[in-house]
C-alpha cells in the first residue's frame, strides 16, 4: 500500500471505480436497447420471417394493435370495422352523436367516434362486421391522403361501382397502396386479414411519391393484351420502341377489333409511299393532324404524347364516337416527347378495356342494316380463368367458365379460328338468325342470340360456336325442347323474358 494514501482515500477510490463500472454497464445496456428494433414483438404465430412482421411490429409499437391472451396474433383472422379503426388510431375530430351500438365503455369507442365513418339508417356503426377494402379507402384518405391525384379512368369507374370517393381511391391506387394483385383487379368488395390491414396502414404512412401505371399493372396482363389483340403483329417485346407507322397499326387494330381491316369505310385521300399509309392516314385524321402525313413521320419514333392521342381516338371510334376520358401511362414518369414502347401502348389499351371492353361480339338484333355489336372486356384476373383457357384466344369477363370448359369435339381449338371468326362474324350471326326465326315459328319463342368470335372453332366437318341465347318473351318452352344436344347452361329452365342460357351450335357451312 502506498504510504501517501489513507484508508479513507482508498475506500473512496474503490467506490468511484465501482460507480464508473455501474455507469458504463447502464450505458452499455441502453446502447443495446437502442439498437434493438423499436417495435420488436414476439407472437407464437408471427415469426420474423412473416411477410407482415415489420408492419405489425410498427403498429404494436404505436399501441394501435396487439395480440391475444394466448400469445398469438392470428394474422389470417378477418378484421372487423372496430378493429380496423383502432389499428388506424384515434382521429382528431369527434362525432357529435354516439352510435347506438358503440357505447362509451366499448373498448374501441374513442377510435370509432373519431373515425369519420357514417352510421347506417339505424344509427349503428356495426363494429363486429368485417370491414371491406372499399370501406377502408376513405378513412385512410382522411388520415394520410393527398388531394389532386390523377389516376387511370378505370379507377374512377371502380369508385362509382363501390360507392367510394373517386379522389380517395385515386390517391390510394396511384401511390401504390391498394392496387389488388395485378394493378387492375382491386377486389374492393373483399375483406382484410389482420396481417393485410397492418400492411395497408403502414403503406399509407410511408407512401411519399405516386407510381406510374405501367409500374403498377402486372406485366403478364400487358403481354396478354398485346398478344391476344395482335397489336404489334408478332410476340410482345415490352421495351421495343415504335415508329409512328407501327403505332398506327396498333391503334387501327384496337379501333376495329379485327385482323383484316376494312378500309373501305374510311375516306382516305392521296396516299404516301409507305406500306402502312392507310393505317397512318386513319390515325392522323384526328387531333394529331394530317400535316404529319409524310414518309418521314411514318418512320420516325412515336412519342408518348402521340400514343396517348392515338389510342384515345381509337377508343372513341371503337365505342362509336362517344367521348372517352384520357388514359394515363405516366404520372411523374417519362416526358411526353419520349419514345413510346410496346409496354406503354399495351398499358393504354388495358385501361380502356377495363372501362368499357375491347372485344366485339354480335347479336341477332339490328342497328340500321347491321347486326348489333356489343363490347366485352377481357378477364384479366387469372384466378378466374377456366381450366381450358389455353385453348382460347381471349377469355371474357361476361362468359361463364362452364362455357369454356365444355368439351371441344375437335383437335382444332377456338384460338386457331379466332381471326377468321372475327373477320366473318356476319356469316356466323346469319346462321344464328336462322335459329331465331325457327324458334319463333315452331315454339312462339322470341329469342336474341349473342355470337362470340372467340368461342368458334373448326370441328372437322364444319364449324361449332358457343352462343348466349336470351328469351325476349315468356313461354312454356325449355332449352331442351329447342336443342337436342349442346346445351351448356340452364338446360331445363322454363323460358321467361330475360332468361339466358348458353348452347353450342354446329353447322356444316356458314355460307
Amino acid at each position: 500500500m502506498p504510504a501517501d494514501r489513507t484508508g479513507l482515500e482508498i475506500l473512496q477510490g474503490e467506490r468511484r471505480s465501482c460507480m464508473k463500472k455501474t455507469i458504463a454497464l447502464v450505458i452499455a445496456i441502453l446502447t443495446i436497447c437502442m439498437a434493438l428494433p423499436a417495435a420488436a414483438v414476439s407472437f407464437t404465430d408471427l415469426g420474423t420471417s412473416h411477410w407482415a412482421y415489420s408492419a405489425v411490429s410498427q403498429l404494436v409499437a404505436k399501441g394501435t394493435i396487439g395480440g391475444y391472451a394466448d400469445g398469438s396474433f392470428k394474422p389470417e383472422n378477418t378484421v372487423t370495422r372496430a378493429e380496423f379503426v383502432k389499428m388506424v388510431g384515434e382521429g382528431t375530430e369527434k362525432r357529435s352523436v354516439d352510435f347506438n351500438d358503440v357505447p362509451k365503455d366499448h373498448w374501441a369507442y374513442k377510435y370509432v367516434i373519431t373515425s369519420g365513418f357514417k352510421s347506417d339508417s339505424q344509427n349503428n356503426f356495426n363494429p363486429d362486421v368485417p370491414i371491406t377494402r372499399a370501406q377502408t379507402v376513405e378513412l385512410l384518405f382522411r388520415r394520410f391522403g393527398k388531394s389532386g391525384v390523377t389516376a387511370p379512368p378505370f379507377v374512377k369507374m371502380e369508385a362509382e361501382k363501390n360507392a367510394v370517393a373517386a379522389e380517395a381511391l385515386s390517391w390510394i391506387y396511384t401511390y401504390g397502396i391498394l392496387v389488388g394483385d395485378d394493378g387492375l383487379n382491386l377486389r374492393l368488395g373483399d375483406t382484410l386479414t389482420r396481417a393485410e390491414a397492418a400492411a395497408l396502414i403502414v403503406k399509407c404512412e410511408s407512401a411519399k411519391t405516386p407510381k406510374d401505371f405501367v409500374d403498377i399493372v402486372s406485366e403478364n396482363i400487358l403481354k396478354n393484351i398485346a398478344e391476344k389483340m395482335k397489336l404489334f403483329g408478332g410476340s410482345y417485346n415490352s421495351s421495343k420502341t415504335l415508329t409512328n407507322a407501327e403505332l398506327a397499326v396498333a391503334a387501327v387494330k384496337f379501333a376495329n377489333n379485327v385482323e383484316m381491316i376494312d378500309f373501305s369505310k374510311y375516306k382516305i385521300g392521296a396516299q404516301i409511299d409507305h406500306p402502312r399509309s392507310k393505317e397512318l392516314y386513319v390515325m392522323l385524321n384526328s387531333d394529331i393532324g394530317l400535316d404529319n402525313y409524310t414518309v418521314a413521320f411514318a418512320n420516325a419514333q412515336a412519342t408518348v404524347e402521340t400514343a396517348e392521342k392515338a389510342i384515345k381516338n381509337a377508343a372513341e371510334k371503337f365505342i362509336s364516337g362517344n367521348i372517352v376520358e384520357k388514359a394515363v401511362i405516366y404520372l411523374d414518369g417519362k416526358n411526353k416527347k419520349d419514345a413510346v414502347t410496346q409496354r406503354d401502348v399495351a398499358a393504354l389499351v388495358a385501361q380502356y378495356d377495363a372501362v368499357f371492353g375491347s372485344q366485339f361480339n354480335y347479336t341477332t338484333e339490328y342497328v340500321n342494316v347491321n347486326y348489333k355489336k356489343i363490347i366485352s372486356a377481357l378477364e384479366t384476373d387469372v384466378r378466374k380463368y377456366p381450366q381450358s383457357h389455353k385453348q382460347y384466344a381471349v377469355i371474357l369477363k361476361d362468359v361463364p367458365s362452364a362455357v369454356y370448359d365444355y368439351p371441344i369435339n375437335s383437335s382444332s381449338s377456338p384460338a386457331e379460328l379466332y381471326d377468321f371468326a372475327r373477320d366473318y362474324a356476319d356469316l356466323f350471326v346469319a346462321k344464328c338468325e336462322e335459329y331465331v326465326i325457327a324458334a319463333d315459328k315452331v315454339f312462339g319463342s322470341k329469342l336474341k342470340i349473342t355470337y362470340y368470335p372467340s368461342l368458334a372453332y373448326d370441328n372437322g366437318t364444319g364449324f361449332s360456336f358457343r352462343v348466349k341465347i336470351t328469351a325476349l318473351n315468356t313461354t312454356k318452352t325449355r332449352p331442351t325442347d329447342m336443342f337436342d344436344k349442346g346445351i351448356i347452361t340452364n338446360a331445363d329452365k322454363t323460358l321467361t323474358a330475360g332468361t339466358e342460357f348458353f348452347v353450342e351450335i354446329s353447322v356444316n357451312s356458314i355460307i
